[in-house]
């Protein structure tokens, strides 16, 4: 029988595989429907942005509603997505596959706050789950099905995108139906009874909010590049199998960083929020080694960076959430920086999309690369605020 530790590992891998296949296959399996670049940035910031609704809301039903919790409502996202997936293998309308499209990929998106809390909510209460650890399985298994889906869409067309979909998430249910709810907590954080009201947590955590802004700058940068790498690899000479294996080595290069990270940063006096800096620096980097790329090797090779730009700030950004928010807000926390994601989707979508006919592939990076250099100067500009705060603290 597993261990809660090992069902939270695998939690997080069934979902970065449907996540793989629902946020970086869409301008793929959308373009093989025949939509233009400019639509299908309509569909992900549509759908994203509905997602991105529903995304708050399940943090905030988890914080006050035990009817809610986590286990149950992504009970019920895993059910919707199971059907979604099924649907799409076997409709054969434009119309309905761009509308079962959007709906898997608003889905996807509540799922990440209440996987995340998932992890805190077994620690809070004895059984410690170190979160780089699990997000690093997330990272190995989004690897393997990049590669896998890259591999079987050269093989057999884009029809295999909503069979992985529908594998993945039928491992995803049984796990999230087997993982445990428990009484009692352990620990000085133990949850309060009413989490703040939402028109009081900007001024409750006003840092904290400033960092959110700049994560989310630096999210559009990475979902932005992963939502176009098809035209990334395009642009400098590869095919689908291409993007497949340009994700794959991204996804493999931040395993290192999120097995690690904990233990960098545990007994030592390091900053979630400045390795949020760090990897932000690196995210900067890598949009301008992408304007220099003369083939589809030196892409390659940059998605080896990953490891120290998103690999680091998966990790640091969870943990931030977490340390920044009292018990009772934790989950809203999570569904804030999650949240970073969802609208880096949704804004890399949309002017991506636009940029792409505006101005092609070198247009759409310069702009993204300004994006992450805007949220690095962001975060590191709210490092300091907290150590300032922090020192008046102690005197």
């Amino acid at each position: 029988m597993m261990s809660i530790n090992t069902k939270c590992r695998v939690l997080q891998g069934t979902y970065c595989a449907l996540l793989c296949i629902a946020l970086s296959f869409n301008t793929y399996y959308l373009e093989e429907a025949g939509f233009s670049d400019r639509v299908i940035g309509i569909f992900i910031a549509s759908s994203c942005t509905l997602g991105s609704i529903l995304q708050f809301a399940a943090g905030r039903l988890a914080d006050t509603k035990e009817k809610y919790n986590w286990k149950n409502q992504l009970a019920v996202l895993a059910a919707a997505q199971t059907l979604v997936s099924a649907l799409l293998y076997f409709t054969d309308s434009r119309f309905m596959t761009s509308i079962l499209y959007m709906l898997m990929m608003m889905l996807v998106l509540p799922m990440m706050p209440l996987i995340n809390r998932s992890g805190f909510y077994y620690t809070e209460r004895g059984i410690p789950v170190d979160f780089g650890v699990a997000r690093g399985i997330g990272s190995l298994t989004f690897a393997l099905m990049s590669f896998t889906a890259g591999r079987f869409t050269v093989l057999w067309g884009s029809r295999v995108v909503p069979l992985l979909a529908f594998a993945s998430v039928i491992l995803f249910m049984i796990t999230t139906l087997s993982m445990p709810m428990m009484d009692g907590e352990s620990g000085s954080r133990g949850k309060a009874s009413e989490s703040t009201p939402l028109k009081e947590l900007t001024g409750k955590y006003p840092v904290f909010f400033r960092s959110v802004i700049g994560i989310f700058l630096m999210l559009l940068f990475h979902n932005g590049i992963n939502t176009y790498m098809i035209k990334i690899v395009s642009y400098a000479g590869g095919g689908s199998g291409s993007m497949g294996a340009a994700l794959g080595i991204a996804a493999f290069a931040e395993i290192p960083l999120m097995f690690l990270y904990s233990r960098m940063t545990k007994g030592r006096k390091v900053r979630d929020i400045n390795m949020v800096s760090l990897a932000g620096a690196i995210f900067v980097l890598r949009g301008i080694f992408y304007l220099l790329a003369s083939n589809v090797y030196v892409v390659f090779a940059i998605q080896l960076l990953q490891g120290i730009s998103f690999g680091i700030l998966i990790a640091a950004k969870a943990n931030y959430a977490n340390e920044s928010m009292e018990a009772e807000d934790q989950s809203s926390g999570q569904s804030l920086v999650a949240l970073t994601e969802s609208f880096g989707t949704i804004m890399g979508g949309l002017l991506g999309g636009f940029l792409l006919d505006r101005g092609g592939v070198p247009a759409m990076l310069i702009v993204f690369t300004l994006a992450a250099a805007a949220g690095t100067l962001i975060t590191i500009l709210s490092g300091r605020a907290s150590e300032k705060a922090d020192k008046k603290m102690t005197k």
